[in-house]
């Protein structure tokens, strides 16, 4: 049986940067959700009865592994869309393996997935397992069967024997036949919570109302089925994770102030400690970074008129309008450490965002020189088959051959698509097209962002994360 005053000593003793992030938030009871312990609105929320069933021990890696998450900042960013809570919560546990080591508790295994990605990266990867059908993952697989058996409740009546209750599994059970119910039910469900250990679930009183996440007992004929299945603990694990701004900052701030405090990190190792450090930067969306660009972009694409007033003016003066167009130019790097799928990807993505927005989009191919004219993107979309190039790279080709005899008027924006490794290129005076640099992982922009800054704006793309967000 835990006791939840002594967990909080051991938090205070053995972890004490994490002691610190738990004293920001307020513990609420809640007897109706499946999970023992998580994060859910701005507080930490405990399920009694799951933590008196539970050994001091686990209910203190779940409590740790939680203000991880906290810490991590997996509740209050952006939650994928598409994805199921209960991937959410299996993709915030691949997030940890590795970070945090814990005995009792198991989180879902890698399985066939990289050690170091982000909570998105592994929550559209399962995802798209689970929708595929991909049975490489057990945390995934039970998923899978979980969702089955609610959607198909007939499947598992025809597993009774000849529609007694009695599970054909089960059958060896039974010491004698005069032992073996008559018909109903076969004693109380044994079903999987978090952390891998089964326990019986406690009947609840009628009168007990709905509590946030709860479910109550629902009747399928002549079977019973209580809420609080693997599934149902991993969906009510991450309910309440929801895009916060404000308490997404509170947190970060709280770590901030816990890591200037000069307090002992306990268990918490190495790798992690760097994780959190990196999260106190300021993060880069680039679908953000690319609207923004666009806008500015369109924004100064403003020419003078004797047909309106000036503002300040009146008639005194030229009035000016504003086009919506503008025309955008894709600088895309295909030498020879940029892969064809890269490339596909990228242009698919490309063709997604710029679909509705009243821009022209072309396309110019180059390594140490162009390659090949700049192409219409819905076109180079729809017939892409060859990459040209393949050798070294030159950002300073793309720059030249637009400033040869003026080509850069053209052209209200240069986004250049590239793994970053090349000398930054020179911009020639009267160059007046703003660039934008855009690179394919968070390494290359963690390398390249100094040196590229100086010329224009810089952010990074999960190009594989991506290409399976489309494809859900």
């Amino acid at each position: 049986m835990a006791s939840i005053e002594e967990v909080k000593d051991q938090l205070f003793l053995f972890e004490p940067f994490l002691f610190c992030i738990f004293c920001h938030f307020k513990m609420v009871k809640n007897s109706n959700i499946r999970c023992m312990v998580r994060y859910y609105k701005g507080n930490i929320e405990y399920n009694p009865k799951l933590v008196e069933a539970a050994s001091d021990r686990l209910f203190f890696e779940e409590l740790a592994v939680l203000l991880v998450r906290i810490t991590l900042r997996h509740p209050t960013e952006r939650k994928p869309e598409g994805v199921e809570a209960s991937i959410v919560t299996i993709a915030s546990d691949m997030v940890l393996n590795g970070y945090y080591d814990v005995q009792e508790l198991q989180l879902a295994p890698l399985g066939q997935y990289p050690q170091g990605q982000d909570l998105v990266f592994y929550a559209y990867r399962a995802q798209h397992d689970l929708k595929m059908g991909d049975r490489s993952n057990p945390a995934i697989n039970q998923i899978r069967e979980d969702m089955e058996k609610e959607e198909n409740p007939d499947k598992e009546k025809d597993r009774k024997n000849n529609g007694k209750g009695i599970d054909i599994d089960d059958e060896n059970k039974f010491e004698s036949e005069d032992n073996a119910p008559d018909g109903g039910e076969v004693g109380e469900e044994s079903e999987k919570k978090r952390g891998g250990k089964s326990q019986t679930e406690s009947s609840e009183d009628e009168d007990d109302k709905e509590g946030a996440g709860g479910k109550k007992e629902v009747d399928n004929g002549d079977e019973k089925r209580s809420a609080g299945t693997h599934t149902d603990a991993l969906s009510d694990y991450s309910e309440g994770w929801e895009e916060n701004p404000y308490k997404n900052e509170e947190i970060r701030k709280v770590v901030q102030d816990t890591m200037l405090g000069g307090k002992r990190w306990g268990n918490v190792k190495g790798n992690l400690q760097e994780k959190i450090k990196q999260l106190l930067e300021p993060q880069v969306d680039y679908r953000e970074m690319l609207k923004g660009f666009t806008t500015s972009v369109t924004s100064a694409n403003r020419t003078l008129t004797r047909f309106r007033p000036n503002r300040r003016t009146g008639w005194l003066q030229m009035g000016s309008k504003r086009s919506l167009r503008s025309h955008i130019l894709l600088a895309v790097d295909t030498s020879g450490s940029v892969s064809n799928d890269s490339l596909q990807g990228f242009f698919s993505i490309m063709a997604g965002i710029f679909k509705n927005g009243a821009t022209d989009v072309s396309v110019l191919q180059f390594d140490h020189e162009v390659q090949v004219e700049p192409t219409p993107l819905k076109k180079i979309t729809e017939t892409f088959t060859d990459v040209y190039g393949r050798g070294g790279t030159s950002f300073q080709s793309v720059i030249d051959y637009l400033y040869k005899d003026g080509k850069f008027k053209q052209y209200d924006g240069l986004i250049y698509f590239t793994d970053g490794e090349a000398p930054t290129p020179e911009i020639p005076s009267g160059f007046n097209v703003k660039i934008m640099w855009l690179l394919e992982s968070r390494a290359q922009y963690t390398n390249c962002r100094k040196a590229l800054a100086e010329t224009g704006r810089v952010c990074w793309m999960d190009l594989e994360t991506e290409l399976v967000k489309v494809n859900l």
